[in-house]
């Protein structure tokens, strides 16, 4: 996924690296999210300086969308997930095994 001019590439396992887009640097070398075991199956996505990453337990993770490996936060549905979220209208979408998870700012 790239989010202005840095690459972040995530891995089923739970290791996160992220290269400068231009150039192929690395900008942080694999970290590792401790995810308990579960796996990424859905693309991570990025919104307003931060990276999103949700694993099939239905935890999203939050990282600092910068140059240092830094998880702000970890938020916990309880549900299975599978299914990369959808963006559209001002809304993030989110498919669970059994739910479907409608998100957006308040106005």
């Amino acid at each position: 996924m790239i989010s202005g001019e840095r690459l972040y590439v995530l891995f089923d396992a739970g290791l996160l690296t992220c290269f400068n887009a231009k150039t192929g640097e690395t900008v942080f070398p694999r970290e590792r999210l401790e995810t308990g075991g579960g796996r990424f199956y859905a693309s991570p996505w990025a919104y307003n300086g931060k990276v999103f990453l949700l694993n099939e337990d239905g935890t999203t993770y939050v990282v600092d969308d910068g140059s240092k490996f830094n998880v702000i936060r970890k938020n916990k549905l309880d549900d299975f997930a599978w299914a990369t979220p959808a963006i559209a209208n001002g809304s993030l979408f989110i498919r669970t095994y059994t739910k479907l998870y409608r998100l957006q700012k308040k106005t």
